[in-house]
């Protein structure tokens, strides 16, 4: 005798319950058949033939045969009464019937259940997996119309929608249940499935929703109502609960029924597992996310180290062996490969490394935010270019207080933190190299201005002569002084105290671009230098250095004036340079123009400032004192127009184009001047005794 199979019996109730109902629709010409079920006071059709699908409500029209609690369906037919005596012939065949067709639904939606929990598509660990469940859920279980799934929120203790069928994401993601709240609280705090299936029911259920998350719920609702019926079941997880799924029916027909209620009793523990196997991976795959960032994290860590000690052995490497900051910023530059500038705190560039013209602090860089917060708090900022490049700006830090900047042009898509700590950490190096060769240089010219003092008062000896050599200065070289004073701030954006030390600065680059080698010190309220020539140099050759020295020197952006006294042999008898360079400053302030003055250039003015004033008053008088008197008198500008005709060596056509007159009147006026002079012009003594009185005239009036 053949065993038949579990899959064999069940097709053979599906083939009975189908068999039955198409042969009575066939045999008495019923145009619909349904098989109902009373649930409470709510039924629920559980099979319909032919089939027909989401069977919202008993028909109006339709002759009912009652079995026990359940009712069979006729529809319109012209052999009702012969079904019915059919069926009365039947009764006790149709309970059998009833049952193997809930027999048979409940199988289906089992399976159908079954195979939506265990397909792939809850297989996949990713943020859809909610919604796949709830999915799931609505499509397997007759009468469920929409869903919500609810989790509950460790940090607020509240149950929030983490996915929903059949509402409106934008209200619905602002409810936030209690944990005893309405039907998911209720489900969640309970760890109980609970059907209601009778809107008396389902509305108490409800009371202890919120007004407003009421509100949320029926705002988000596509039906725009309350449900009909609702079911709701916690997760729950070792015992546990995380949360709780809700689903509603919003059709007048829709129920949840005891088998499926059963059945769905029957897989609450498989999704229990599901949601325990979706944290578990979820979990696992972020432990696993985390240990790769922490591991690249440790690779880029460790690469960082590996470079950092590298720097540190190379800077330690030159710091020991006194190679200075061109070899310090050589090496940061081979390590972080981004133009570098190290600027002293008055912005002079000290060194720099892969730069080109374009690389240039923008305009007034102290005064912007970035430069003021770098100094303020001695940490790094980044001062914003164009859309790709940005400054790096780093304070290097000396004897607690900023003495430069440590800055690099970065493009913020390719430059990362560990370079810049890299260049963070070598500033500290560039700050120590800068302290001592700042000790350096203080110490060099506080030594200088100590000779130069002791040279200007005649009072050296043997020692003063010793130190000389230590700052290479050789008796048989040519020397000539150097005094500047200044009057305003050297800088734009630099602090009046640091003009001094910004104009010494200034001077000393100044003297570098042109090979004059010097000696700055500050002394006698101004800065005065020693600019020392080789005792064997060709006189056009100083003059060419000066000269381009001078040149430079009118390009300084603040108000300085300068002299430079003649040339001497030997340091120890610069006195009269020394006057020379003073005389030069007083010149210089008569001319109120220009910010140089050399001695050598100077001519007949060195000559003026030694003769006695009362005599060149009378020089002026002899000369030119009838032309200023009748000046004065009639208002004329006779004066004005022989200084213009002078300067321009009597070329009738500049003096016109300068005065902005006709040559007509110019000569008119030469006429004139020449009258009352009674002098010609033409005539070489003449002329020499016109130009040097208006010379001593243009001197005494400066």
């Amino acid at each position: 005798m053949t065993i038949r199979t579990r899959n064999q019996k069940q097709q053979d109730n599906r083939h009975f319950v189908t068999a039955t109902l198409h042969n009575w629709c066939s045999r008495f010409a019923l145009t619909h058949l349904s098989l109902w079920e009373q649930v409470g006071d709510r039924k629920h059709c559980i099979w319909a033939f032919p089939q027909q699908d989401n069977i919202a409500a008993l028909p109006k029209k339709a002759d009912c045969v009652s079995v026990a609690d359940h009712f069979l369906l006729v529809f319109d037919t012209e052999k009702t009464a012969v079904f019915r005596d059919y069926l009365q012939q039947c009764r006790t065949f149709l309970p059998v019937c009833f049952e193997a067709a809930l027999a048979l639904e409940k199988r289906s939606v089992e399976e159908k259940l079954w195979l939506g929990l265990s397909g792939e598509v809850l297989n996949d660990v990713d943020d859809s997996f909610y919604t796949k469940l709830l999915d799931t859920l609505i499509t397997g279980l007759p009468g469920a119309e929409a869903g919500l799934l609810l989790l509950n929120n460790e940090r607020t203790s509240k149950l929030v929608i983490e996915s929903g069928s059949g509402f409106d994401h934008e209200y619905y993601q602002r409810i936030q249940l209690s944990s005893d709240e309405s039907l998911a609280g209720t489900a969640f705090s309970k760890q109980e499935l609970l059907v209601y299936n009778t809107k008396t029911a389902l509305q108490q259920a409800m009371a202890s929703l919120s007004p407003k998350n009421r509100d949320y719920l029926i705002q988000a609702a596509q039906w725009k109502r309350m449900p009909s019926t609702a079911l709701a079941f916690p997760i729950i997880n070792n015992q546990q609960s995380f949360g709780a799924v809700v689903l509603f029916g919003f059709s007048d027909g829709s129920c949840f029924s005891p088998e499926i209620v059963d059945t769905l009793q029957n897989v609450l523990n498989y999704i229990s597992l599901l949601y325990g196997r979706y944290k578990n991976q979820r979990e696992a795959k972020k432990t696993k996310r985390e240990l790769d960032i922490t591991y690249r994290a440790l690779r880029t860590e460790h690469s960082q180290l590996r470079k950092t000690l590298d720097l540190y052995n190379i800077l330690t490497a030159l710091s020991r062996n006194n190679k200075g900051i061109n070899e310090i910023m050589s090496a940061m530059y081979s390590t972080a490969h981004t133009p570098i500038v190290y600027y002293d705190e008055l912005l002079f560039p000290i060194a720099s490394c892969g730069t080109s013209a374009q690389h240039v602090l923008p305009d007034h860089f102290l005064k912007t935010r970035e430069a003021r917060y770098s100094v303020r708090v001695k940490k790094w900022q980044l001062l914003k270019l164009t859309e790709d490049e940005l400054l790096l700006i780093i304070p290097v830090v000396g004897a607690e207080r900023v003495i430069g900047f440590l800055c690099a042009w970065i493009n913020k898509n390719t430059f990362n933190d560990s370079d810049r700590t890299l260049l963070e950490y070598s500033a500290s190096f560039l700050g120590l190299e800068s302290m001592k060769r700042q000790a350096v240089e203080q110490t060099k010219r506080q030594l200088f201005g100590d000779i130069f003092d002791q040279v200007l008062s005649n009072t050296f000896n043997e020692n003063m002569l010793q130190q000389a050599k230590n700052l290479d200065l050789n008796e048989k070289d040519l020397y000539t002084v150097l005094i500047c004073e200044y009057t305003q701030t050297a800088t734009p954006g630099i602090q009046e105290q640091f003009a001094s030390e910004a104009c010494m600065k200034w001077l000393e680059q100044a003297l570098k671009e042109v090979t004059i080698k010097g000696l700055v010190a500050h002394r006698r309220g101004a800065i005065v230098a020693f600019l020392s020539f080789p005792s064997d140099a060709e006189k056009r050759t100083i003059d060419s250095k000066l000269t381009r020295f001078s040149t430079r020197i009118n390009q300084f952006p603040g108000a300085i004036k300068v002299g430079i006294g003649r040339l001497e042999e030997g340091f120890i008898r610069i006195n009269q340079s020394y006057n020379d360079a003073r005389q030069c400053i007083r010149l210089l302030k008569k001319k109120k123009s220009g910010k140089v003055y050399r001695f050598s250039s100077g001519g007949i003015d060195h000559l003026l400032m030694n003769h006695d004033p009362d005599e060149l008053k009378l020089f002026v008088e002899d000369h030119l004192g009838l032309l200023l008197e009748y000046d004065a008198r009639k208002h004329k500008e006779l004066l004005k127009t022989l200084l213009v005709y002078l300067e321009h060596n009597r070329n009738l056509q500049e003096t016109t184009e300068a005065l902005t007159i006709h040559h007509n009147t110019l000569y008119y006026r030469i006429n004139q001047i020449e009258s009352i002079l009674s002098v010609k012009l033409s005539h070489s003594e003449d002329w020499m005794n016109l130009a040097m009185a208006c010379r001593i005239y243009q001197f005494l009036q400066g």
